[in-house]
């Protein structure tokens, strides 16, 4: 007989649970959309704005792959769809993309020759640095449309967010 991993619960703490009882359903869903909206913006600058390339042709999804591997330095296909969210088997066929557009490289390991590990080539890293500046000039352009004072609440607030929230990095 097979036996299944105890899956274990992790109770919210009654004070935060009543905390979040009472949040309107209204206001989750205004914060929903707003963040939406946001990170959509946040992600790359205008159009407009950017230059014709590598950058303007990839998927959403490939270019986050990117980031990944920039963030993670090198990694499975399994843990990078895990970090998209995404099923193994689709982040197999990205990394397929990317290898034969010669952004990643795969590497087996000499430890284990069933996996197979993901880097950044040169010219993934090339690309990995001009998406970092791509989304730095859409916060740029986005705190732009903000007054001092907007752009310092709003920072603090987000600051507040993920402090608050499960593994948030502090900034």
């Amino acid at each position: 007989m097979v036996r299944k991993p105890i899956q274990r619960r992790v109770r919210t703490p009654a004070p935060a649970r009543e905390q979040a009882a009472r949040v309107s359903d209204e206001d989750v869903f205004a914060m929903y959309t707003v963040v939406r909206a946001v990170t959509r913006r946040l992600g790359r600058a205008r159009p407009e704005a950017r230059k014709p390339g590598l950058l303007s042709e990839l998927s959403e999804t490939d270019l986050e792959a990117v980031l990944v591997l920039g963030e993670q330095g090198e990694c499975t296909a399994g843990h990078m769809a895990g970090a998209l969210g995404v099923p193994a088997t689709t982040g197999t066929t990205i990394a397929d993309r990317l290898v034969k557009r010669r952004l990643i490289a795969r590497r087996r390991s000499e430890e284990d020759r069933r996996s197979v590990w993901l880097s950044l080539t040169d010219r993934g890293k090339e690309l990995l640095e001009e998406a970092r500046a791509d989304q730095l000039e859409g916060c740029r352009q986005f705190l732009a449309a903000l007054s001092p004072t907007q752009r310092s609440e709003m920072i603090a607030m987000l600051r507040a967010v993920a402090e608050r929230s499960e593994g948030g990095a502090r900034a």
